[in-house]
């Protein structure tokens, strides 16, 4: 049993809480087996998209023209076609965030953010010698009581990975590095106010295949329009991200100029109809 008291004081205090050996290392790795195989049928999208009605997909996701990670997004409503031991760890994780979000559940400020946003879950592959995360933010404002999530390490540093350090700042501006300064290890879980800056360090190889992976559960994330679903899910969308990422290398610098332009017409006229719907 979690005494949940203690962890909400600590978080409250510091913004988080390093939970030791939540889970088995028998747990981690069926999850992350059944994960890679459910990544493997699962659609690719080049866009984040959030919807009650969507199927789990993949990403690959970077802050430049570098393959970065492979992210993989899993949603509630799609629970019933996971494999058991995934169910199991995702639904504890996300119990443990409920319980430690309860006493704030009549908060104003807190209902009024929380019914806003979408909970998912998202399982991130960092890729050898490129995989790493600059610093941000999950979520821009500060808020009286935090938007909890819940990041648990499904592999092993320094065996499966070197280096790819989680590195965040603390309620006091302490920058905190999760194995290095809380020896976490594959099992453990940060849980963390989503409002914090945090990053992922340059990931390198370790002495296994496996690389750097992790599940974050309890994210929130605003659900996309009906109309920006449409257009994120369609063909063309996804031939034009091809296209312009293709062309990010080979196409010429006139060329490239003109391929934004008429993208952001697009992504103006698709604003305007949000507006109006």
């Amino acid at each position: 049993m979690f005494d949940v008291t203690s962890i909400r004081k600590k978080i409250l205090n510091d913004g988080y809480y390093h939970l030791k050996n939540i889970f088995d290392e028998n747990e981690i790795n069926i999850l992350r087996k059944e994960i890679e195989k459910s990544i493997d049928v699962s659609p690719e999208y080049s866009t984040r998209i959030n919807s009650d009605n969507i199927r789990d997909y993949h990403q690959y996701r970077s802050h430049d023209n570098i393959k970065r990670t492979l992210r993989y997004y899993m949603f509630f409503h799609n629970q019933d076609k996971w494999n058991e031991t995934v169910k199991k760890i995702i639904l504890k994780s996300l119990n443990l965030r409920n319980n430690i979000e309860e006493e704030w559940i009549d908060n104003f400020e807190y209902n009024d953010i929380k019914k806003k946003l979408q909970d998912y879950i998202i399982v991130t592959k960092y890729f050898t010698d490129s995989g790493l995360l600059k610093y941000h933010r999950d979520f821009p404002k500060k808020t009286e009581y935090p938007l909890l999530q819940f990041n648990i390490l499904i592999s092993q540093p320094n065996i499966d990975y070197s280096e790819g350090d989680f590195i965040f700042k603390d309620y006091h501006g302490k920058e905190i590095a999760i194995q290095k300064d809380l020896n976490a290890s594959m099992g453990d879980a940060i849980i963390f106010d989503k409002h914090l800056l945090h990053k992922v360090e340059s990931t390198l190889r370790g002495n296994t295949d496996i690389g750097r992976w992790s599940i974050l559960v309890g994210t929130r994330a605003e659900y996309t329009s009906k109309i920006r679903l449409f257009v994120y899910k369609s063909s063309l969308f996804k031939f034009y991200k091809k296209f312009s990422n293709l062309n990010k290398w080979k196409m010429p610098s006139v060329l490239l100029t003109f391929n934004i332009h008429y993208y952001s017409i697009w992504l103006t006229m698709l604003q305007e109809l949000e507006i109006k719907a």
